[in-house]
């Protein structure tokens, strides 16, 4: 074999190494990349649900102290609702970022979405609607109420609504 084919196999399979070995490390840093937002991502939600573990049982002590918002909600419901609407967005924080696999979600978010349809839920969401939420979830509610029920198969059955709440 000619000497000047060795140096230019050579140069070859050197410059392929060379080009794989890019690749691999392109690879890697698209990874790495990927998993540091997912776990920047899965820390937030930690640090949120910490920060709501604390400020749930204010609540009671915060309204007393400082009194009530007036926007027709009453006061006997907002303190279930407001959680409810918050795990609801938290919920879907959490499927939206790709923390929460999808088959999870499909059986939480209709189970939530079931008591989001409810008239009092309605009723709450038109006023609760105009606060800070996180991105998408006023969309993603608002369609929820607009589209056809979580359970059609429930859509007939009959539901006592707790008039007494609203004071109607």
């Amino acid at each position: 074999m000619n000497p000047d084919w060795v140096n230019v196999i050579a140069a070859g399979a050197a410059a392929a190494a060379a080009f794989f070995s890019w690749w691999v490390a392109v690879l890697g840093l698209k990874e790495s990349r990927r998993l540091a937002r997912e776990s920047a991502r899965r820390e937030a939600h930690a640090v949120e649900a910490q920060l709501q573990a604390r400020l749930d049982p204010l609540y009671p002590g915060l309204r007393a102290v400082l009194g009530t918002i007036d926007d027709g909600v009453p006061i006997r419901i907002r303190s279930v609702l407001i959680p409810f609407f918050v795990l609801y967005a938290d919920a879907f924080a959490a499927w939206r970022d790709g923390i929460l696999p999808e088959a999870e979600w499909r059986g939480f978010g209709l189970e939530l979405a079931n008591w989001a349809q409810r008239e009092p839920a309605r009723r709450a969401w038109a006023v609760f609607r105009n606060q800070e939420w996180t991105d998408g979830f006023v969309e993603h509610v608002d369609a929820v109420l607009d589209g056809p029920p979580a359970y059609p198969r429930m859509h007939d059955v009959t539901v006592v609504p707790p008039t007494e709440v609203w004071g109607d």
